[in-house]
């Protein structure tokens, strides 16, 4: 029963900690993305979002133990992005560390963002040339509608002096860059002839092929580059191997503490048990039991000392001494009895 209003109703259902863990994170959802389409209520939703044309939807799936295991995430229609994998579910960073203090609204949120600023590939994005260059042959390169930046350098030969093959415009805009870092690496080949240049393609196993390449600047830089980096692990295993004495010694260090650290605990149980014994001993309840039977063993003192004097037994002077005192302590138990009383009612009415 409730001393003050305003409490729950009595029909209404108590969440548990996990009903409540989990209630908040789909409160998250729900605050973060306006969009949210509920599927299976508490179970199941979709969240649809925009990047250019491309319209896709994350489904999330629950678990009937979530949030203590990360949900279930899937991006349809399926793209391929470094998050997705072959089967569309979704594997971000934070959603692989997911546990049950994390803010899912907020992590929905930087998977949506991500995919806005780095879109997955469609299937459509790879078209052939016929079906982006018409008249095209189907036989020649094929052209990738992939986003700047992403296709590696395709060697593009050419068969006479001017002459560019190039079935359209993607293969043009490769083929420019890549031809720049051939002249900017390889110098040498801006003086030769398209026949000096056939003659070492068809000759790739010629030694003389060999040494133009490695004689190059470049080969010459990244062997420095190698020999720097090998000399600079073989420093840094070096100074772990002499660190070893230094975390050894830490390692024993950290085993004594341990040790001491379990010495210390069965000291701490040993006192903890000491200590609720001497609370049940001095528990007030204790007290005022034992001073209330201390008070009637008193009273039973004085009565006999009454009953002696009646009987002739003792003296006038003896009896007002004896009798006196005991009445004097039986009055002073029954006080502090008492005492005790008013304390634990006032205790126990604290706790309503």
């Amino acid at each position: 029963m409730w001393l003050f209003g305003g409490g729950k109703k009595p029909d209404e259902p108590q969440l548990t900690p996990h009903q409540a863990q989990r209630q908040k994170q789909i409160d998250s959802i729900r605050q973060q993305h306006s969009k949210l389409i509920e599927v299976v209520r508490d179970e199941s939703y979709k969240i649809p979002f925009n990047v250019g044309a491309q319209t896709f939807f994350l489904d999330i799936k629950l678990s009937s133990i979530f949030p203590r295991d990360p949900p279930s995430l899937k991006l349809t229609p399926r793209g391929t992005h470094a998050w997705v994998d072959s089967s569309g579910n979704i594997n971000s960073p934070k959603l692989t560390t997911f546990n049950m203090h994390s803010d899912l609204g907020k992590i929905l949120t930087e998977i949506i963002e991500e995919f806005q600023r780095n879109p997955p590939l469609m299937p459509r994005d790879f078209t052939s040339p016929a079906e982006s260059t018409p008249g095209a042959s189907s036989s020649v390169y094929p052209s990738f509608n992939l986003p700047a930046g992403s296709v590696p350098p395709i060697p593009i030969r050419s068969d006479s002096p001017g002459t560019t093959f190039a079935p359209g415009n993607r293969i043009k805009s490769i083929a420019q860059p890549l031809w720049s870092s051939v002249s900017d690496n390889f110098p040498e080949v801006n003086t030769m002839s398209n026949d000096e240049l056939q003659a070492l393609l068809d000759n790739s196993e010629d030694q003389a092929l060999v040494d133009k390449i490695t004689s190059a600047p470049v080969i010459a830089s990244l062997r420095d580059e190698v020999k720097r980096l090998t000399e600079l692990n073989h420093s840094i295993a070096t100074e772990n191997l002499a660190r070893k004495p230094f975390l050894e010694q830490k390692k024993a260090a950290v085993l004594d503490k341990y040790s001491t650290a379990g010495e210390k605990r069965k000291e701490f149980d040993d006192l903890q048990r000491e200590l609720e014994g001497l609370m049940r001993r001095h528990d007030p309840a204790v007290i005022q039991q034992k001073v209330r039977q201390a008070g009637a063993e008193a009273e039973a003192e004085s009565e006999a000392i009454a009953d002696d004097f009646v009987a002739g037994k003792m003296d006038v002077d003896s009896f007002l001494s004896k009798f006196l005192e005991k009445r004097k302590t039986v009055n002073l138990r029954k006080a502090t009895d008492d005492v005790f009383g008013r304390q634990l009612s006032r205790t126990s009415a604290s706790y309503f």
